[in-house]
């Protein structure tokens, strides 16, 4: 369980605070009665101990209620010295024999978040003509105006990519074309990056040489790959899954919400801000918290109907607006 030990920014005096393992083995139920019993009493005490394993049960509860099916035996804790912040609202108690679920879900949590690739985000959605791609500002600039801004940055650059895809699966020359100077324009605010420039270029000219437009799918896809070593990918990913999740309710496709990794990635992502270990990888995430919480709770549901994709494409346009304003 090495993978856990960069759950704390700092760590902790030694002997104070169980390690990242010893919690992890509590939360699976894997220490013996004397070590559980200290665990349990060091969290009886410590508000940020107690916010991981809490932060985790209730993500487990969220995401995986299945798991706690059963009986269960509640262990009461002394009286807290310090209220816990409301955002985790589980009570002054812990629960025994939750099972090795909850430990792979912590895990999980504080794993790297799935990559998604532009090919599979792009692919599950259907191309169609009036696509209403997102642009962002008319002037396509030169870079120098992004230049500080990484995250911004890289979550504009998750929305062209995805919508360099769609143009390109659609056919459409002139706005793909457009398109390619946004990312090279973006391009540009980062440091060696003139290959990726000339790869992008050589999309615009072959085109402009009559090439097919669904011929160059496969290259663009090989570009926005190289393209995640340049910007911050939580953020670009991000970029990705809110102009596709916009285009699939466009299209009234319930596919792309489907995707496991997609699902995955949107929910930890909304965790992790939640338990306060990251913040959401967007320019303004205050404007956008809400937002992206009421798009995970009608995009987590079994059917979607007309009704739903209206309103997911309404949260993320918000979102594009508030982050991306055009």
């Amino acid at each position: 369980m090495q993978e856990l030990a960069h759950i704390r920014e700092t760590d902790p005096p030694i002997g104070s605070c169980p390690t990242a393992e010893d919690l992890a083995a509590y939360i699976d139920g894997a220490l013996d009665w004397k070590e559980a019993e200290e665990v349990t009493r060091h969290l009886a005490d410590c508000e940020d101990c107690y916010a991981v394993y809490s932060g985790a049960v209730r993500f487990q509860l969220d995401s995986e209620p299945e798991a706690f099916t059963g009986p269960r035996k509640p262990v009461p804790f002394p009286k807290r010295k310090r209220a816990l912040p409301g955002w985790l609202p589980i009570a002054a108690l812990l629960v025994v024999g939750v099972g090795a679920g909850v430990g792979s879900t912590y895990l999980e949590l504080f794993a790297p978040l799935p990559a998604l690739l532009t090919a599979d985000v792009a692919g599950t959605i259907p191309a169609i003509q009036d696509q209403n791609l997102w642009h962002g500002p008319t002037t396509r600039g030169t870079g120098a105006e992004e230049e500080g801004k990484l995250k911004e940055t890289s979550f504009k650059m998750g929305v062209q990519l995805v919508n360099l895809q769609m143009s390109l699966k659609a056919s459409k020359v002139e706005e793909a074309q457009d398109i390619v100077a946004r990312i090279i324009g973006l391009l540009r605010s980062q440091s060696f990056t003139k290959d990726l420039e000339d790869g992008y270029a050589k999309i615009t000219t072959t085109l402009a040489n009559g090439r097919k437009a669904a011929d160059l799918i496969s290259e663009a896809s090989r570009l926005a790959g190289l393209s995640r070593d340049v910007f911050e990918t939580p953020a670009l990913d991000l970029g990705q899954w809110v102009e596709a999740g916009r285009l699939a309710s466009l299209s009234s496709d319930p596919t792309f919400f489907g995707l496991s990794e997609g699902r995955s990635f949107l929910r930890r992502s909304l965790w992790r801000d939640r338990l306060g270990f990251h913040t959401l990888e967007l320019p303004n995430p205050q404007a956008s918290r809400g937002e992206l919480d009421s798009v995970y709770t009608i995009a987590s549901q079994d059917t979607l109907q007309p009704a739903d994709f209206v309103r997911l494409q309404r949260h993320l346009e918000n979102i594009l607006k508030a982050n991306y304003p055009e």
